[in-house]
């Protein structure tokens, strides 16, 4: 959370652990108040890849863009985990449709709380229509 009175700028942040570096991601721009969300982890055993395609319908004439993501999550732990997957929220969107219904939605971001079995994988699955089709699974929907 941004507890600061200034709005925090794209672009990329150094993650720390009890004062060690373990990584660097980056941020949307982030308002005073607002949630900027941080990907990176840090954590080596499960393992996070997401997929988006987009095709064009024909006969919609407005929001004929189908697209399709795919939150892919692997647990390489001995043990089952709970963890919180976030992702960037498209706007301008309709007809949205999950196979896990989001647990938590901000104003530029959905969030999962799934449970993986060791050594199992999860998907996170969801489709929408806009008039635009996405293809970069990294690029803000705004």
């Amino acid at each position: 959370k941004n507890t600061t009175k200034q709005t925090l700028p794209e672009g990329d942040v150094a993650v720390y652990q009890d004062s060690t570096y373990i990584g660097t991601d980056k941020i949307l721009m982030t308002l005073p108040e607002g949630t900027a969300n941080i990907t990176f982890c840090g954590i080596s055993n499960i393992k996070v890849d997401k997929t988006l395609a987009g095709t064009h319908v024909q006969g919609r004439n407005q929001n004929s863009c189908h697209n399709e993501a795919a939150l892919n999550v692997e647990n390489l732990n001995d043990k089952e985990i709970t963890i919180k997957i976030f992702d960037v929220k498209y706007h301008n969107v309709v007809e949205t449709e999950y196979s896990i219904k989001p647990t938590q939605e901000g104003p530029n971001f959905l969030a999962w709380e799934i449970t993986v079995p060791a050594k199992g994988k999860k998907s996170i699955l969801y489709d929408f229509y806009s008039n635009n089709t996405y293809s970069d699974p990294y690029q803000p929907g705004y």
